[in-house]
């Protein structure tokens, strides 16, 4: 695929996980809930974890195959998709790609064929993105010098709205001068030998400056004469000068800003145009990254894999979730703070499973430039995980996570539930290959499901993860315009490259008071710890004082019976309607 980042893995819950704010955590991933994890309560996520075959005494598990005539597994995928939305699950492809070998000639070819055309397609559109890019820059530099223009004549406006006469008259002149010499310099040097400079050269040396000195009151001989004491001869020609350069003004002034006017237009129609072919090309790039022709399979390459045989082989990656409510003997209460009962984005998960380059999403080898500094998209209250908030501390990760939430309270995201604090996650990995024989064809497919039980704040990352491979996708792209590189724009590249010559934010040295609050902070935080990981024998829990989070902390009575069972029932009957497409009852 375009990113080529690979989907952020589940982990074991192993003896090697002994802390209950995981950092004895060592590789990035999502550390699966187990009886006596102490990090229960934070946030859950019960379900297979190992590979089929490898997962023992799991009913969360299967992995089912089917082979039949052409078409007739992909007709079990699709009636298994839409099923899914029928049983309310919001279905959602993450990765795919398709590889064939060359010997499957006809398949190959037509590939090939659709490889080709949506490459010609992808160049059309980046040649024409391109021009439109290179046009827009073209039209920002007449922007920005139609724009130092406008400054110049506004300033003459806010100089005749001084009230003191006489700096009304000094302010005028002072911001004329830059309209004079650019009329001496583009306009009047033009007329030859009757030009300004032309004069000062050889007949009045001081008549170049005598004309920056005039003003809006000189407007007849005798009065620049009389107050400039030059020759008659020369007044004559200083105000003809001054006579024109008036009305240049005015028709240089409108048309000014009748140009600037239809810039600004083109230039609103020009980046609309871009952010169009952006949206256009996407799915094209997609679906040509996704087409490896002629690479082998290296699931199936010890056995599919045959020199001289016709194959091919697509795999599909498909995400699928709903809310799930405990059935319980009576109706929980709830304590509400805005349309969450419990906010998803708790610091917790914010910073170990999202932010951290160590264990979360923003992990070198995922996607680093969530922790690039970004301007707030919302107000201080909308970032209750950022400690301490200042708009200098909000990253990509920050407003991406508040983009995420927003659509969650408003319904945008499709089966999820603000009031609901556990979710059924279903991961389906389907591996589908297709065989020409000499005696037929046949078409062979795979269903690895895994059913798990998630809290919100899981979700919560798998969602963000969904962003951050969309905009891996645009980031391709921009890359491939021109208009960002690594995801930073070219005065980005430039502040790295040359800190001393554009400048870079200079570390903030904590104030005597900033220091003080984090002393109390860990002279706060030591008498507090004792009463998160106590563990006496009084009682067989470790939230004897202090309950570790708002979710489910008694994994054998709670997370087993109320979770596991029924949504293990719920997972037979996904599979049963599987083996019923499949001609199994």
């Amino acid at each position: 695929m375009v990113e080529d980042i690979p989907i952020f893995p589940l982990i074991e819950a192993d003896a090697g996980f002994k802390k209950a704010d995981l950092s004895d955590q060592n590789r990035p991933g999502i550390v699966a809930s187990a009886p006596g994890s102490p990090w229960m309560g934070k946030f859950m996520w019960v379900g297979p974890v190992k590979q089929i075959r490898k997962e023992e005494g799991s009913n969360q598990l299967v992995s089912l195959n089917f082979t039949g005539p052409p078409g007739a597994a992909s007709g079990v995928y699709y009636a298994l998709m839409f099923q899914l939305l029928k049983w309310n699950y919001n279905v959602i492809k993450v990765d795919e790609n398709i590889e064939v070998n060359p010997t499957h000639r006809e398949y190959y070819e037509k590939t090939i064929a659709t490889k080709g055309a949506l490459e010609g397609t992808i160049k059309e559109g980046l040649r024409s993105a391109a021009q439109a890019v290179a046009d827009y820059e073209l039209i920002l530099h007449d922007i920005r010098k139609y724009k130092e223009i406008l400054d110049y004549f506004t300033n003459i406006a806010k100089a005749k709205q001084v009230k003191d006469a006489k700096e009304r008259k000094e302010k005028i002149k002072a911001a004329e001068h830059a309209l004079k010499a650019m009329y001496i310099d583009q306009v009047d040097v033009h007329t030859q030998n009757s030009s300004i400079i032309t004069m000062a050269q050889s007949r009045w040396p001081t008549v170049l400056v005598d004309f920056v000195r005039l003003t809006e009151d000189d407007d007849t001989v005798e009065k620049i004469q009389d107050r400039l004491q030059v020759s008659k001869a020369e007044a004559l020609v200083l105000k003809t000068k001054n006579d024109m350069f008036r009305e240049w003004m005015k028709i240089f002034g409108a048309a000014v800003r009748d140009r600037y006017d239809r810039l600004v237009g083109i230039a609103t129609s020009r980046e609309r145009s871009i952010e169009e072919y952006r949206e256009w090309i996407k799915p094209y790039l997609v679906r040509f990254k996704s087409i490896k022709a002629g690479a082998p399979m290296a699931a199936f390459k010890s056995f599919m894999d045959i020199s001289g045989q016709a194959t091919f082989g697509n795999r599909i990656n498909i995400w699928a979730f709903q809310p799930y409510r405990a059935v319980e003997i009576k109706k929980a209460p709830m304590v509400r703070e805005g349309k969450f009962t419990v906010d998803p984005a708790d610091p917790f998960t914010v910073e170990h499973y999202i932010k951290s380059q160590k264990t979360g999403l923003a992990h070198p080898s995922f996607y680093p430039w969530l922790l690039n500094l970004q301007a707030p998209t919302g107000k201080a209250t909308d970032y209750p995980w950022i400690t301490d908030f200042s708009p200098e501390k909000v990253t990509v990760a920050d407003n991406i996570i508040l983009e995420r939430k927003k659509k969650w309270e408003s319904g945008q995201i499709p089966r999820t539930d603000p009031s609901d604090l556990y979710y059924l996650f279903v991961m389906i990995d389907v591996e589908r290959t297709g065989l020409r024989l000499q005696v037929g064809e046949l078409e062979d497919i795979v269903f690895n499901i895994g059913m798990h039980v998630i809290s919100q704040n899981a979700l919560l990352v798998r969602l963000v993860e969904l962003e951050c491979r969309d905009r891996e996708i645009g980031r391709y792209v921009e890359e491939m315009l021109g208009v960002k590189k690594g995801g930073k724009t070219s005065i980005e590249l430039a502040t790295t490259e040359f800190p001393d010559l554009f400048g870079t934010k200079k570390e903030k040295i904590p104030s005597e008071f900033d220091k003080f609050k984090q002393e109390w902070k860990e002279i706060a935080g030591s008498f507090t710890k004792p009463l998160k990981t106590f563990e006496g024998n009084l009682f067989k829990s470790r939230q004897w004082m202090v309950k570790a989070g708002p979710y489910e902390t008694d994994f054998d009575e709670r997370v087993t019976k109320q979770y596991l069972i029924p949504s293990g029932q719920i997972f037979g009957t996904i599979a049963g309607f599987i083996q019923s497409k499949m001609g199994l009852e």
